[in-house]
């Protein structure tokens, strides 16, 4: 038996292993490097041992050799070493090579000849071979992908230990020399080519075998074995052992190692509650927490919580990720994925390195587990705006403004992630919206947004609307032409943020919180698209028209099929929701399909004919069928000479099933179908606490049956939101997409195509007839200077301070035409809004001895009434405002950027905004003014209890608790900011109300501008009634003013959140 001695690392000698010093170099600079060693510097700590940085000198072998240690020839020793290359050193030979020496008291001898044995034709023989072991590294190695390679050779006691015949061909074993007691080591690559090439040699040792097998534990386990064991186990001469000694304990010992890792790493499976530790810290399990644990761990670490891992920076192709990849032409090039390896394009790179981390992201799996990317929680707005953050081109996404967005409505079918664009990672393409797709639940739709306003409840940007062509029908995109709200669109402004929310321009203050007065096609909730929002008050209804057709269903015919694809359907108060309507009600030629008061469908014809669906069963209807839920369905009422069937469903092929969607059928005679010499009526409301939202309509030419192989429609009319290609139609409604506002165009049909289109627009209400002329003025690259039209004197622009001469003057506009004529003996020229109202002139040259030239570069002073400037022949330029006191006027500009001028009557919010008192709310905006000093109060956005206006003292901003509109305000809080020194001038301002902390804060142009306590708050125990509120937007009969940028956001901003909010305004 042997004694216990501590095994340690021979290298070591009295000072650290890792001492540069210490080594003799060949051909070699070394440095000493933290870290970078495999081994920890103890268990668990996370942080490697020293090592080595070893490059050449010079072309030829390089390498280190250690000091000498003591050695004695009855005991074997293991020598390792860790090499690590890159792309100047792939394909080399590593080596370590060991020297013997007898060390007398005389000084150190010469080394020591090699001894040891080799298989030889079946028998051992002595040889004297070199002690070193080689090994070519992989060719494939990289800077960016090295190669690691770990070394080991093992020298045995001096002299023959087995006698029997060699097991293995070519066997050697290296033997202690008999003299050695001293022995040192190289380290070495062969064959460097130059200097400056380098590798890194870590976890280098040297270690006695014997010591490596005594430890008290292992001693005590192997010392229970029976002795005859122990005896045999020590003899090296047992056959088929090939003279190894030790076996049963080198068995002991390797699982004893084993057995050190398995309990370090059931340690490490511990979780410690925070409030059960010393520093209030949580510790978390090694085996669940995604962050820590291992690469191996991930794939079932995400199915017990529900993950499927997906490459996040390709969505589910890897192609995507290769080197040079173009999105647009799906392609890259054999020289760009060559150069992934550092080098030039004429050497070979390997399919894994042009593939490994490009594609296999192991921090993204990590976050993907961690934020719930699509399991458990998935679809969860914080866990996926916690993903989100990952998959954003920065390291400190919460430096950057990031949402993920639900429509205010909450609906469960739509989520927008917005970012800001400057930590787009993908600025021409999709690239977001792809990775995020995997975190939403089935049925959901996903889009992406750069503009933070779109993560508002509301939100108006011009730029979006100026530049989808929406000025008139038929404008092409960027068209210089003056937008007129409910002349050439829509009278509405409609929320940009997908809330169905839109400016209503007929009224100011519009009393009843469903009340939007005219119908508004907007961007669609529950699908792609847009949807039709329609709504009444007087009665009358907001409705879509379609106007009679020429091809299909002329009226004589019985058999038709309505389809509707519909959501959010409000229906009572003894008026019926209108599908489908043609003829007039209670005559001969009537025709409806509606959703009556009490939530069933109904087919009307004639003056009295009737036919009912029966009324919602759970147990017997499919659940769309009951009204009282939200959400996307179709409607079908199947119409033939005697019978009429209705049918509800989740999708069109499933209404058009005869069988599976099928309410109920009922008879009746000869009804009146779809006349195509009749005007049409399509989702009419006549009561303003009835809703509905629809999104397609369809008259199909005969009963549809989707079992059948080749189902297809055959369409008299098909308005269809959700997708739309443009039309050959030649009416003026022709355009070639869909936007927010539009209210006239044209689309086919199956039946119906090209100059037989059919043509549709929304039909607003009889009155109130009363119309805020607000405009929109988009900005196409060149400024210009927009002369507001008159009511009686208007305003002018004037140049004067001229020679006195006669001028040949030219007006040029921004679509390239232009006015001209002539003044003589003159040293001022005026053009008045009676002549020039309305134009947007880019230029102005009155030409005579001197060219004196406007143009809107020069314009740089401002007050209320004037716009200065002065030209290079010192001729003065004067933009003259009348501020005349009538709606019909309009005041005089330079537009610099997309902008809406809101002029003297104004607007309001419908549907009505759901803030409470008590609830956290920010609101920003970009704005222009130039009248300051009209004496009254200009109410920029007047909710209950969240409220902006404008005054001779600047910007007032207020909160307080009067919950709705018929309670009193017992607290009040507000900040002002003075903006009057700044007429003219863009300005952003950012309010917000930070309940928790009790303050509300305004900001302006990117200064924190004032502060207060949040008195309102006080209130809290005295809220009645109901927090959606009527929404002044601009007081009527007020100066009017200018503004790019709008949005609330039902939430308490940061500083640094509203300063991204501004820094990423449209331009």
């Amino acid at each position: 038996m042997v004694d216990t001695i501590i095994s340690k690392n021979l290298l070591k000698g009295d000072s650290a292993i890792y001492d540069a010093i210490r080594y003799t170099n060949t051909n070699s600079t070394v440095k000493t490097m933290a870290d970078i060693g495999a081994q920890e510097l103890s268990l668990g700590v996370g942080t490697g041992t020293d090592g080595f940085l070893i490059y050449s000198n010079a072309s030829g072998e390089v390498g280190i050799t250690t000091p000498l240690f003591n050695v004695t020839a009855s005991e074997s020793y293991k020598i390792t070493g860790m090499f690590t290359v890159g792309t100047l050193l792939a394909g080399k030979t590593i080596k370590i090579k060991v020297e013997y020496f007898d060390v007398s008291s005389g000084g150190v001898s010469s080394a020591l000849s090699y001894e040891g044995e080799r298989e030889t034709s079946g028998q051992w023989a002595i040889t004297s071979e070199t002690h070193q072991v080689k090994f070519v590294t992989p060719s494939t190695a990289t800077t960016a992908n090295p190669v690691s390679v770990p070394l080991t050779l093992e020298t045995y006691p001096y002299g023959y230990r087995n006698p029997d015949v060699p097991q293995v061909a070519s066997a050697i074993r290296f033997w202690v020399p008999e003299a050695a007691n001293y022995m040192r080591v190289t380290y070495s690559v062969e064959s460097a080519t130059a200097g400056g090439q380098g590798f890194l040699l870590t976890d280098i040792s040297a270690v006695q075998l014997s010591g490596m097998l005594n430890n008290p534990t292992l001693n005590t386990t192997y010392n229970l074995l029976p002795e005859y064991i122990q005896a045999s186990d020590e003899s090296p001469s047992k056959g088929r052992t090939f003279g190894q000694r030790l076996l049963t304990k080198k068995y002991l010992a390797s699982a004893f190692a084993y057995g050190i890792t398995i309990g370090e790493e059931l340690r490490n499976w511990v979780y410690v509650r925070a409030e059960d530790t010393t520093t209030n810290v949580e510790k978390n399990s090694k085996l669940t927490d995604p962050a820590i644990t291992k690469k191996e761990h991930l794939s079932w670490l995400a199915q017990a919580v529900g993950v499927t891992l997906i490459n996040p920076y390709t969505g589910l192709s890897m192609w995507i990720s290769l080197q040079g990849w173009d999105t647009d032409t799906d392609s890259t090039t054999w020289q760009q994925i060559d150069l992934i390896d550092g080098e030039s394009a004429n050497d070979a790179c390997t399919w894994v390195a042009a593939r490994s981390s490009i594609y296999e992201d192991v921090d993204s799996y990590r976050n993907q587990i961690k934020y719930a990317f699509n399991g458990l929680n998935g679809g969860q707005p914080g866990s996926m705006r916690s993903y989100l953050g990952t998959v954003l081109d920065t390291s400190t996404p919460a430096s950057f403004f990031h949402r993920i967005k639900t429509p205010d409505r909450e609906s469960p079918h739509l989520v927008k992630y917005v970012f800001d664009p400057d930590v787009d990672p993908d600025p021409a393409g999709t690239r977001i919206e792809l990775e995020m797709e995997p975190t939403l639940s089935a049925g959901v739709v996903g889009s992406q947004s750069s503009s933070p306003a779109d993560a508002g409840i509301f939100a108006i940007e011009p730029k979006t609307l100026l530049e989808k062509n929406v000025p008139g029908s038929g404008a092409d995109a960027n068209d210089d032409t003056v937008f007129r709200f409910g002349t050439n669109a829509a009278p509405a402004i409609p929320d940009q943020t997908g809330s169905g929310r839109h400016l209503c321009l007929v009224n100011a203050g519009i009393s009843n919180p469903k009340a939007s007065q005219y119908g508004i096609i907007a961007g669609a909730r529950y699908n792609t698209g847009f949807g039709f929002y329609p709504s009444a008050v007087t009665g009358s209804g907001a409705h879509i028209n379609m106007a009679a057709l020429n091809t299909g269903l002329s009226g004589s015919e019985d058999t038709a099929d309505y389809i509707f694809h519909v959501s959010d359907i409000d229906y009572g108060n003894s008026k019926d929701i209108v599908l489908f309507e043609q003829g007039t009600s209670g005559n001969s030629n009537y025709r409806a399909c509606v959703i009556d008061e009490t939530g069933i469908l109904k087919y009307l014809t004639g003056a009295s004919g009737s036919a009912d669906s029966t009324a919602f069963a759970a147990a017997t209807h499919p659940t769309e069928y009951d009204f009282t839920t939200t959400g996307d369905r179709w409607i079908r009422f199947s119409v033939t000479s005697s019978t009429t069937k209705f049918y509800v469903g989740g999708s069109l092929i499933d209404v058009c099933h005869p069988t599976t969607n099928l309410i109920n059928s009922v008879s009746l005679s000869s009804p009146n179908v779809y006349d195509n010499s009749l005007a049409t009526t399509f989702f009419k409301v006549d009561h303003n606490d009835n809703g509905i939202v629809g999104y397609r309509a369809i008259i199909n030419d005969g009963t549809l049956d989707s079992q059948y192989s080749g189902f297809s429609l055959s369409t008299v009319a098909d308005f269809d939101l959700t997708t739309y290609t443009g039309t050959t139609g030649t009416s003026a409604s022709t355009i070639t997409e869909l936007y927010d506002g539009v209210d006239d165009f044209d689309q086919d049909s199956t039946l119906n195509t090209g100059a037989n289109t059919c043509q549709f627009n929304v039909a607003y209400e009889a009155s109130p007839t009363p119309l805020a002329n607000w405009i929109g003025l988009p900005h196409t690259g060149t400024d210009y200077l927009y002369l507001g039209n008159q009511n009686s004197s208007g305003d002018s622009i004037v140049v004067s301070g001229m020679d006195s001469d006669t001028y040949n003057w030219t007006v040029t506009y921004t679509d390239g035409t232009t006015a001209t004529g002539t003044a003589s003996s003159v040293t001022t020229i005026t053009w008045n809004a009676g002549t020039y109202g309305g134009k947007q002139i880019v230029s102005i040259a009155a030409v005579g001895t001197k060219t004196y030239t406007f143009l809107p570069s020069i314009i740089t002073a401002h007050t209320a009434t004037t716009s200065t400037g002065t030209d290079t022949q010192s001729g003065t330029w004067t933009i003259n405002r009348a501020w005349e006191a009538h709606d019909s006027y309009e005041f005089s500009t330079v537009v610099d950027r997309d902008l809406i001028q809101t002029n003297r009557e104004g607007g309001g919010m419908a549907p009505n905004l759901s803030v409470g008192f008590a609830d956290d709310v920010s609101f920003s905006l970009h704005y222009r003014r130039f009248k300051t000093d009209s004496g009254s109060d200009n109410w920029v956005f007047k909710h209950n209890n969240f409220q902006i206006k404008f005054s001779s003292s600047g910007v007032t901003c207020y909160v307080n608790d009067a919950y709705d509109g018929s309670d009193t305000a017992r607290n009040t809080a507000s900040v002002t900011w003075d903006d009057t020194s700044r007429v003219g001038q863009w300005n952003h301002i950012g309010f917000v109300r930070d309940v928790a902390n009790e303050k509300i804060f305004l900001y302006a142009n990117g200064a924190a501008a004032a502060n207060a306590t949040d008195t309102s708050l006080d209130g809290l125990s005295t809220q009645t009634g109901t927090a959606t509120s009527n929404v002044v937007f601009h007081t009527d009969d007020e100066p009017g003013w200018q503004f790019n940028h709008f949005a609330v956001f039902k939430e308490a901003l940061s500083a640094a959140d509203m300063e991204r909010v501004r820094q990423t305004l449209p331009t």
